[in-house]
């Protein structure tokens, strides 16, 4: 995948490079995340559905989940767990990693059940040093959030988006 020696945010309203991205989905709708920790593009919960984070064709002005460490200097290294649709960033510097994994489950849809709910997941974890910050960009598909009962809901005009956390 990608490796760079920075965390290569672009500069506002410029177009990413997509070969600064990996993409996970899961047959019902993908993800664009870039080497900077973002998810630039979205569709949610399907993939004709409009999208919630629009950063990658709309700079400056689709919006974009971004979780990005304090690292100065860092070096990027984005990559596949073998054999599966798992997408590993990890950010070096020699006092300190963080890794961020990004992945869709799967859905099996079972007749006469509910059907379950279509998520991406982003696991972070600083295995030394420094810590992450998380937040959302501006996005013209997102409006208010409030929390409850440890979820984040965030709602978009297509959907609600729960995000939830716990320091480890």
């Amino acid at each position: 995948m990608a490796e760079s020696d920075a965390v290569p945010k672009p500069a506002p309203n410029t177009m990413p490079d997509i070969e600064a991205h990996g993409l996970v989905g899961n047959m019902q709708t993908t993800a664009y995340v870039s080497t900077a920790g973002s998810v630039d593009f979205m569709c949610f919960p399907r993939f004709d559905s409009p999208t919630v984070f629009a950063s990658l064709p709309k700079p400056g002005d689709g919006g974009s989940f971004d979780i990005a460490p304090e690292l100065r200097g860092c070096k990027v290294k984005q990559l596949y767990l073998p054999e599966t649709n798992v997408l590993l960033t990890r950010f070096m510097t020699p006092d300190a990693v963080c890794e961020i994994v990004d992945f869709m489950p799967v859905i099996e849809e079972r007749p006469g059940e509910e059907p379950q709910a279509n998520c991406l997941i982003r696991i972070v974890k600083a295995l030394y040093g420094d810590e992450l910050v998380a937040g959302f960009s501006r996005s013209s598909n997102l409006s208010a959030s409030h929390a409850h009962a440890g979820f984040l809901t965030v709602r978009a005009k297509s959907a609600r988006v729960h995000i939830s956390g716990r320091i480890e």
